[in-house]
């Protein structure tokens, strides 16, 4: 068992991360206006997002700077699933 709800925590979003890369397969990724600048973009549609957008590489390298990773996925997705920032 867990001795710590961080330890549980962590647990679970990695089994919704493996979850999610099981289910989506690469006829997913869609091209997406973005929500934050309005360009266009490609990624898979998340749940949390209105049909139709999502994030931009751009935007998610300089929104990951400012927000935290439980943030980040709560608000836009998985990381290189829903949107895939810039290197």
């Amino acid at each position: 068992m867990y001795r710590h709800r961080k330890e549980r925590r962590l647990a679970l979003r990695e089994h919704a991360r493996k979850e999610t890369k099981m289910k989506t397969n690469s006829t997913d990724v869609k091209t997406l206006v973005c929500c934050s600048c309005g360009g266009v973009t490609t990624g898979r549609q998340w749940h949390n997002r209105d049909l139709g957008y999502g994030l931009c590489g751009k935007c998610a390298k300089w929104i990951a700077t400012r927000l935290t990773v439980k943030d980040m996925e709560s608000y836009y997705g998985i990381k290189d699933i829903n949107y895939f920032p810039e290197k």
